[in-house]
């Protein structure tokens, strides 16, 4: 046996409807991989100084990892650490402190180990 590991980016985007809050979720990965987060990045292309949690997902209950303050619009700020999760885990970026009709863009970057027979 061995592990083949595929590498994915997920470009994404998101507009800010109101003031309020809100979050942003990947889709699950395929059961039983394991899934390796190696870096989120995020920018509003529209405001300064907004907040953007990053964390996963699993049903309804999040864990927040890491908070990047988007100090400059435009500029990409990223997480430091890699994330190991099983598959039924998700990406969620909860997004705070914008205006009404920001843009976000978000890459998530990693890859997928998959356990192979040989």
């Amino acid at each position: 046996m061995f592990i083949k590991k595929i590498p994915f980016i997920l470009p994404q985007s998101r507009q800010a409807e109101s003031t309020s809050p809100f979050t942003a979720k990947t889709q699950s990965w395929h059961p039983g991989d394991v899934v390796v987060i190696d870096q989120v990045a995020v920018s509003n292309n529209d405001g300064n100084s907004v907040l953007a949690h990053v964390g996963v997902i699993r049903d309804e209950f999040a864990i927040y990892y890491e908070t990047l303050s988007l100090g400059k619009k435009t500029q990409f700020y990223c997480t430091k650490s890699p994330v190991v999760v099983p598959s039924g885990y998700r990406v969620i970026i909860k997004f705070e402190g914008h205006a009404a009709g920001d843009m976000y863009y978000f890459n998530i970057m990693g890859h997928l180990e998959i356990l192979c027979k040989e």
